[in-house]
């Protein structure tokens, strides 16, 4: 079990650990399936590299694993990136970090997109044993993105849109399994990657966008505070009224 911290800087600034803190996108789970049996001790059993080719949004709260997927914000100047990976998973009692060379352009840096507070926590996740969250969050800012081309928005708003290149596959292979053999038994295709570095497969079928997020789907989505309840779009969430406690003798 475990989290992520998922990080974004401009090349240059990765030189100073500081500036990761002050620039947090989000934090996620470690490991996290919301199918059942597919999470062993944090670590994915299956496919682990993201689902097939649109499967991955269709699915409750799979945006929660730091191995779905990721918005770029729309306000960072053409440039190249550092991502920065940091999780200490199960009963690591230290972090393990990693990184990613990113070339973004596109943005429109003039959008207001201050932010104040922490990064948000993804819904779920199984804890760590040796390091808690509060230590992923230590001194740390979520940067100043905007998610939505007109200002702040949410990072996983668009989660369950269909991305614009369906017919990659985004897994690498089954080596990376906790369960190798059951990896490929699960998913006959797998053995179709032969290059890991470029692993593209054409998807079958049509691909079909999933049905528009709504306040009564029972997933929390569209800007939600919680499911279905509060944000832009749906009603305030509120908490039941509880009868006080009748503790006199009758």
């Amino acid at each position: 079990g475990g989290w992520v911290r998922l990080a974004l800087v401009p090349e240059g600034q990765h030189k100073v650990y500081e500036h990761f803190e002050k620039n947090v996108l989000k934090i996620v789970c470690y490991g996290h399936d919301e199918r059942k049996g597919k999470t062993s001790y944090g670590d994915c059993v299956h496919p682990c590299n993201a689902r097939k080719d649109v499967s991955t949004w269709l699915t409750k709260y799979d945006g929660n694993r730091y191995d779905t997927t990721i918005k770029i914000p729309y306000n960072l100047p053409e440039g190249v990136y550092i991502l920065q990976y940091m999780s200490a998973m199960s009963a690591h009692r230290t972090f393990y970090y990693s990184c990613a060379r990113l070339k973004i352009s596109g943005g429109n840096p003039s959008l207001p997109c201050k932010r104040a507070g922490k990064a948000p926590v993804a819904f779920g996740c199984m804890a760590g044993t040796a390091v808690p969250l509060s230590k992923y969050e230590e001194n740390t800012k979520m940067g100043d993105f905007c998610f939505s081309k007109t200002g702040l928005g949410d990072q996983d708003a668009d989660m369950r849109k269909v991305p614009v290149n369906p017919s990659c596959d985004p897994r690498i292979t089954c080596q990376l399994s906790v369960q190798y053999k059951r990896c490929y038994d699960e998913d006959n295709n797998m053995k179709d990657i032969t290059d890991a570095w470029d692993p593209q497969q054409v998807c079958k079928g049509d691909i079909v966008p999933p049905p528009e997020p709504t306040c009564e789907d029972g997933i929390k989505n569209n800007g939600e505070l919680m499911v279905d309840c509060g944000g832009p779009n749906c009603e305030a969430c509120y908490e039941e009224p509880t009868e006080p406690v009748d503790d006199r003798i009758y």
